[in-house]
């Protein structure tokens, strides 16, 4: 049985990494996989994610970290020269100048036309490429939003205080706004939108995120 350690820091990026997270866990069932992070302070909800065997908050130079697979998110110069000097068996990083020298990387490709949850599944299809390409059609990713733990408490409690609602609804607004890369709309027009939505569905709460 293998260690497989995917790290990620920061809370809108782990959630991000969920799909990755899960298609490591059955494409290898018999490894354990490790969610090194710690970007997300609510330890109590990553331990009660069954695909996820082992949740590591240790120190941040993972030196004392096992591993026999350690795969990063993480694109930083400073953090892969720290990186190259660990003992953490293979290393898969996102394409830079240094994860080309010294790391097993996916071979470059235009982030810019993917989402970052099919960015991180790269770094997957890394550890090994023909398992990868013959079983990933065979996952199902609609259990994934099951398996996450739920907690209605707030909402349930927002609804009783106002009746006027019959739900909530999130629009994910998050992204590069970068001028002539056009891939993210601007953050006017997500609260044009989101008001135009409002209007016309008035028994809804839009909520940006």
């Amino acid at each position: 049985m293998r260690r497989i350690v995917f790290h990620q820091n920061g809370f809108g990026d782990l959630l991000v990494c969920f799909k990755a997270l899960y298609a490591i866990k059955c494409l290898y069932p018999k490894d354990k996989l490790v969610l090194a992070q710690k970007g997300f302070s609510d330890e109590n909800f990553l331990e009660n994610i069954p695909f996820i065997d082992e949740i590591y908050t240790g120190d941040k130079n993972f030196e004392n970290l096992k591993s026999d697979i350690f795969i990063t998110n993480i694109r930083n110069s400073s953090f892969f020269k720290t990186l190259h000097k660990l003992k953490l068996g293979r290393i898969i990083t996102q394409p830079h100048l240094l994860s080309l020298l010294y790391f097993d990387t996916p071979m470059p490709y235009k982030r810019a036309k993917l989402h970052m949850s099919e960015i991180a599944l790269k770094l997957v299809r890394a550890i090994d490429k023909r398992h990868y390409d013959t079983n990933f059609s065979k996952i199902n990713f609609k259990e994934v939003k099951n398996l996450l733990p739920s907690d209605d408490t707030l909402s349930e409690k927002f609804f009783k205080q106002n009746k006027q609602f019959s739900k909530i609804i999130a629009l994910n607004i998050f992204g590069n706004q970068t001028e002539n890369i056009g891939f993210n709309l601007l953050p006017k027009t997500w609260l044009d939108l989101s008001k135009n939505l409002s209007e016309k569905f008035p028994e809804i709460l839009f909520i940006l995120v």
